[in-house]
């Protein structure tokens, strides 16, 4: 059996994470999110540091009388639903994101803009 021992002083670097263009990450992510998690495709974009991911979700139907408080209201509890509902499904792909390119990933959702 073959044993090293690596002093903590000469320990070799850690391999950077491959720095992928946000078309590529917009592939990666297309691949990996969970189908119907947004209405079409989202924005990502990276920077050295954090990925983010913003997608637009179903709008609240609502009569056409609605105003826009009421409408503001609708929306905004729409997005806590989503966020409530996707959260596991999210999880999952954001460490996997980011176990293999090393940033933070953060999401977003529009819901009728």
């Amino acid at each position: 059996m073959r044993f090293e021992h690596q002093h903590p002083h000469h320990q070799a670097e850690p391999t950077a994470a491959p720095a992928l263009t946000d078309e590529e990450l917009q592939g990666w992510f297309a691949g990996r999110l969970p189908e119907g998690l947004f209405t079409g495709a989202p924005t990502i974009t990276g920077d050295r540091d954090e990925i983010l991911v913003v997608g637009e979700i179903p709008d609240v139907e609502l009569a056409a009388d609605t105003g826009d408080s009421a409408r503001a209201t609708a929306r905004a509890a729409r997005v806590e639903r989503f966020r409530a509902d996707t959260k596991q499904a999210r999880i999952a792909v954001a460490r996997d994101a980011e176990r293999l390119f090393g940033r933070t990933i953060s999401w977003g959702a529009r819901c009728g803009t």
